[in-house]
Formats: structure tokens, C-alpha cells, sequence
């Protein structure tokens, strides 16, 4: 596994040639930023975290974990630093589970102890996917992430404003270019009275093929206040239409000045 990541790296260089910066000597990315679509970020940040700038989020609580007939439940710790570093670790009756992402990297941990690293590919959707408005802060450095409104929805009878967030990368052919828009792309929908993130969507893929689509979808509801933010105390996520993890808050941390050193990625 070592050596296909080595050979994956080495043949995706010019795919993957930076992570939220222009690489010297090229011309500056000018992102895509819809005036509609920063407004309603704006007033989604507004309403998660009307009097603070967000550096990092800590949440823990107890989750159930269903892949097929495989059901466990557990805890679960989750941390994310920005939008590009996260740590996830859920201690299920089988063993536990962890993912590590830092950047353009990360590396999974199965139920026996065997770490693994994840795919190039799978590592360009922003890593804080438990907390979306990590995700819209970045907007404001990030100068490779663009964001388009893409209308109005109803789900469940309630109107949501639907945002696309992915990142362009300077100097690229038009295919690696549109490869990279895609395999980055996020889908979040917002309420359109509260402002409140509801779901989060985006694609993950087979390790050996880009280009097979695994649908993921995020949902959060029960928000609460914590230190003067919200926080969603439930979060369910599934793949491809079936729920793999049932997740329920019993505490939110924010701000604590998470270590760089915890979101190193390591395979062994």
C-alpha cells in the first residue's frame, strides 16, 4: 500500500503541485466568489459564530456505527484545526476506528491496529466535514476556494439555500482542472430562515479510481450554544443513501489551541 501511494504521488505531482497556496512563479488563483453566495456565508457564520473567528473545534459523544449487517456502538472523539486538518476516532465494541487528515494527506485505522494511507484523491474536500463553518471561515484565506449559489431547495418542507464550495489550482490543463473541481467539490444547504448549515454533501472514491462517485451526505440538527457558539449535537452520516454513523454530541470544545502535532499523519 506504501508503494502505490509513493507511485500515486510521484505520477500526480502536477495534479496535486499545492495545497491552499499558488506555487512560485505562477499567476495568482482569482477564485470564483458569487456576491450571492458570501452573503449567505456571511450570515451562516454570522448565525454558528456571531462574535468569534473559529481556529479549531473539539466534539465528543457516544455513536453507532452500521456497514451492512455490522452494527456497533460506541464513543467517539472528533477535532478539526481550520478547514484542512482533522482527527476522527470512534472506540466501537470492535475495535476502534480512526482517520487523520493534514492538508493534501491522510491515513485510516482499522479495527485490527493496520493504518493505511488514504488516496490523493479522497484528501480534496475539506477535512472538517463534522463542522461546516470551518469550512466557509476559510474563505477568507484560502484564495484557491471558490463558491457559487446554486438556488433555492425545499427538503422536507424546508427552504434551503444550496452553496458549492471547490478549489482551482493554478497552471493546470482545462481536464486536470475540472478533475480537481470535482474530486474537491462540497455541496452545503442552508437554512434559509435560521441560516443553519442542515446538510453537507460531496463524493468520495474507490482508492484505485477517481472517477467512480461515492456519494456522502452530513446532517446536523440540535443545535445548541456552547461558549457563544452553535454547535449541531446530532450528526448523521451515510454513504451512498444507507447511514453509517449515528453520532450524539455530549460536549463541544472550541478554540482550546489544538497541536499541529495531532493531525500527523503516520502510516505504518
Amino acid at each position: 500500500m506504501i508503494a502505490r501511494l509513493v507511485i500515486f504521488i510521484a505520477s500526480s505531482v502536477v495534479l496535486f503541485p499545492s495545497f491552499g497556496f499558488a506555487q512560485d512563479g505562477a499567476s495568482p488563483v482569482v477564485p470564483v466568489r458569487d456576491p450571492r453566495a458570501t452573503t449567505v456565508a456571511d450570515a451562516t457564520l454570522k448565525a454558528l459564530a456571531p462574535q468569534s473567528v473559529l481556529a479549531d473545534i473539539s466534539l465528543q459523544g457516544t455513536v453507532s456505527y452500521t456497514a451492512g449487517s455490522d452494527y456497533q456502538s460506541g464513543t467517539f472523539s472528533f477535532e478539526a484545526s481550520g478547514n484542512n486538518k482533522s482527527l476522527t476516532v470512534l472506540s466501537l465494541d470492535g475495535g476502534g476506528r480512526q482517520q487523520v487528515r493534514s492538508g493534501p494527506y491522510g491515513s485510516s485505522t482499522d479495527a485490527t491496529g493496520q493504518t493505511r494511507p488514504m488516496s490523493i484523491h479522497n484528501c480534496w474536500t475539506d477535512a472538517s466535514w463534522f463542522y461546516p463553518a470551518l469550512n466557509l471561515q476559510a474563505l477568507a484565506n484560502d484564495l484557491q476556494v471558490s463558491i457559487l449559489h446554486m438556488g433555492l431547495e425545499s427538503r422536507d418542507g424546508v427552504s434551503l439555500h444550496h452553496l458549492r464550495l471547490y478549489r482551482t489550482i493554478p497552471g493546470q490543463t482545462p481536464g486536470i482542472t475540472a478533475d480537481i473541481q470535482r474530486l474537491s467539490a462540497i455541496d452545503l444547504y442552508i437554512d434559509a430562515k435560521s441560516y443553519l448549515p442542515l446538510v453537507l454533501e460531496f463524493q468520495t472514491h474507490p482508492d484505485e479510481d477517481m472517477k467512480i462517485d461515492i456519494p456522502v451526505e452530513i446532517r446536523f440538527a440540535d443545535y445548541r450554544l456552547v461558549n457563544g457558539i452553535k454547535v449541531p449535537f446530532r450528526i448523521q452520516k451515510s454513504l451512498q443513501g444507507s447511514l453509517l454513523l449515528d453520532i450524539t454530541l455530549s460536549g463541544a470544545t472550541v478554540n482550546s489551541g489544538l497541536s499541529d502535532n495531532l493531525f500527523a499523519v503516520q502510516v505504518e
